[in-house]
């Protein structure tokens, strides 16, 4: 689990072992804006990395349990560093959690990750936008 500490002004995030594994993945773009992330959102907003490069194999596997309609090479998770991530709300969302709730808890925290990639003048594409596949996990570089 992901271990949140308040900070000295402000209550911050602090990325746990699972998310910085994530982060080393990551294009230096995605990377900053998430350390801003860690830095600047309340902690209501809290999330976990949990995907960030994906071998072929990955990939093949990710598409076979259709968490991915693209085939290995396809996918922005596939080059490295990676140009696409997944996270969790933190804490987890129950299992019975509606539709709407989903879209809510996913949808604040894109739209702070939006807000703060707009800042270093960085493009996002957010799979909560998408309506096949729905991915309201999915962050990439537009």
């Amino acid at each position: 689990p992901e271990v949140r500490q308040a900070g000295s002004r402000y209550a911050v995030i602090h990325y746990g072992e699972q998310s910085r594994l994530v982060l080393a993945e990551l294009s230096h773009d995605l990377r900053l804006m998430l350390l801003d992330y860690g830095d600047l959102a309340p902690p209501e907003l809290d999330i976990v990395l949990i995907d960030g490069w994906r071998s072929g194999a990955e990939q093949t596997a990710a598409k076979a349990r259709g968490a991915s309609t693209l085939d290995a090479g396809k996918s922005k998770h596939n080059g490295f560093p990676s140009k696409a991530f997944d996270f969790n709300v933190w804490p987890a969302l129950p299992k019975n959690a509606t539709a709407i709730r989903i879209a809510a808890e996913y949808g604040k925290r894109v739209g702070f990750m939006l807000a703060l990639a707009a800042r270093r003048d960085v493009k996002l594409r957010c799979g909560i936008d998408w309506t096949k596949p729905y991915d309201p996990y999915h962050v990439e570089l537009a």
